[in-house]
Order: structure tokens, then C-alpha cells, then sequence
């Protein structure tokens, strides 16, 4: 008889959610899995102020296109401005206290690549995941791994 592997799953963020369906649906997979570390997994919070909440749900279920296409346009007009001024707003507004920490933001800020893909994954999170951890699907998965 052939060894059949031993899979170890290292999963984050939206990746636990589809690591652990996959576990669910595919029992085969299941069986091999060793074990499963999830590294920051999605969950829904409510963010504060309040305000950031409406605006993350709000974008979260706006059509996604335009809400890309205007996140780029964004994007690409805060290339132009002055760093001091980018700085400014994200220490102030943003909380981001460390320069080094606020030339990385500025930089991911600045760039509309970045800012799509991170908008489009963090909308589909926000329409497709549950608002909760499956316990009944991590309780399965922990009888057999």
C-alpha cells in the first residue's frame, strides 16, 4: 500500500476560511491533514469609531468596480501629495504614531495596485465570510487532526 501524506495547512486571514471548508467538504483532505495553524484568521469586528465601521461596511457591499476604480483614482492622486501633508494624515487621522510605520502606509497608500487588491479581497471577506467562527467546523476538524 501506498503512504498517503500528511498535510500541515499554515493559513491567514480568508485563507482559514477556505482552508477549513476544504477540510469540511473534502474528508479525504481531512484525513491526511496533520494539522492546521491558522495565523491571524478573519473575523468580523466592529471598528471604532463608529464611523470606520459604516465606511468599511459601506465599501464592503458597494459594487465593487466603481469602488475600485475610484480607490485607484484615490490612490494615485494622493501620489501627488506633499509628504509632510501625507504624513500628517496618518499620524493624526490614522493613528500611525512611528515614521517608519507611516513611510510604509504612505507607500502602500500611494500605490494603486495595492490598494486594488487589497480593496477587492477585503470586500469579498466582507460580503462572503460568515461573521463568525464555524466552531461546529473547527470542532470536526479537531477530531481529526
Amino acid at each position: 500500500t501506498a503512504i498517503m501524506p500528511k498535510f500541515i495547512f499554515i493559513a491567514h486571514s480568508i485563507g482559514s476560511q477556505l482552508v477549513q471548508r476544504m477540510c469540511i467538504l473534502r474528508p479525504d483532505i481531512l484525513y491526511q491533514t496533520k494539522a492546521i495553524l491558522y495565523l491571524t484568521p478573519f473575523t468580523r469586528f466592529d471598528a471604532r469609531p463608529k464611523w470606520k465601521n459604516s465606511l468599511l461596511s459601506t465599501l464592503g457591499h458597494a459594487p465593487p468596480d466603481p469602488t475600485v476604480a475610484f480607490a485607484r483614482f484615490c490612490s494615485i492622486a494622493a501620489s501627488y501629495m506633499p509628504t509632510k501633508m501625507m504624513d500628517a494624515l496618518l499620524e493624526h487621522n490614522s493613528g500611525i504614531s512611528l515614521l517608519e510605520d507611516r513611510e510604509l502606509a504612505r507607500g502602500l497608500v500611494v500605490n494603486p495596485n495595492y490598494v486594488q487588491n487589497f480593496l477587492k479581497l477585503g470586500s469579498d471577506e466582507i460580503r462572503n465570510l460568515p461573521e463568525v467562527h464555524d466552531v461546529g467546523a473547527i470542532k470536526i476538524i479537531a477530531k481529526f487532526s
